[in-house]
C-alpha cells in the first residue's frame, strides 16, 4: 500500500511522531528522528522494490532510526580528577595485615595469640 494524499501522509507523521516520542524523551531530538524516518522513506519510495505494508516498514524504519540515534551519542561526562585510579600496593600482603590488625586486636587473648603465631608471625 502506497501513501495517496497529503491527509495519509499527515496521518502517518502524526502517528510516527507519537511512536517516537514514546521512545525518545527529548522532544528536540524525536522531531530530528522523524524528520530523518520521513526524508529515509520518501527516499525509499521511489526505489524499484516497494514495501508491501507500509506502516510496518515506517516503523522499523523509525525503529532503526532510533537505534542509531542512541548509538551514535555516547555519554561524554568528564570524571572529575578526585577519582583517579587508586595506585597498587606495592605490598597487597601488608596491606591486608595492617587493615586486619585493629580487628584482630579486639578478639580475646587466646585467639588473638593463635592467630598471631599461626598466620601472622
Amino acid at each position: 500500500m502506497m501513501v495517496k494524499s497529503d491527509q495519509e501522509w499527515r496521518q502517518y507523521r502524526t502517528r510516527l511522531r507519537r511512536y517516537v516520542a514514546v521512545r525518545v524523551a527529548d522532544r528536540a531530538r524525536a522531531e530530528d528522528i522523524v524528520q530523518e524516518t520521513l526524508t529515509l522513506v520518501l527516499a525509499a519510495l521511489h526505489a524499484p522494490r516497494s514495501p508491501r505494508s507500509f506502516e510496518p516498514w515506517l516503523y522499523r524504519i523509525a525503529a532503526n532510526v532510533i537505534a542509531d540515534s542512541f548509538r551514535s551519542t555516547k555519554p561524554s561526562e568528564q570524571l572529575s580528577e578526585d577519582l583517579a585510579a587508586a595506585q597498587k600496593p606495592d605490598d597487597p600482603i601488608a596491606e591486608l595485615a595492617a587493615c586486619l590488625q585493629p580487628l584482630i586486636e579486639d578478639l580475646p587473648e587466646t585467639y588473638r595469640t593463635a592467630l598471631m603465631l599461626a598466620d601472622i608471625e
